[in-house]
């Protein structure tokens, strides 16, 4: 696998999830969002970051009374 199909640019990971690049950017400086690799003036996201912060994002079902 090359880097741009490891790594993906917070255009595309915005497109992936459904939300604005501008809210990866607070997610970033929140500290809330999947983690990144700062590349110079560039940030990167790795798939498999994506995937564990979607897996952690998981909401469990709360049980039929």
């Amino acid at each position: 696998m090359n880097f741009n199909e490891q790594f993906l640019p917070p255009q595309e990971v915005a497109n992936m999830l459904g939300v604005h690049p501008r809210t990866l950017w607070r997610w970033r400086t929140e500290g809330t969002g999947p983690r990144y690799i700062p590349i110079g003036r560039k940030t990167y996201y790795s798939r498999e970051s994506i995937e564990a912060w979607l897996r952690s994002q998981e909401v469990h079902p709360c049980r039929e009374r």
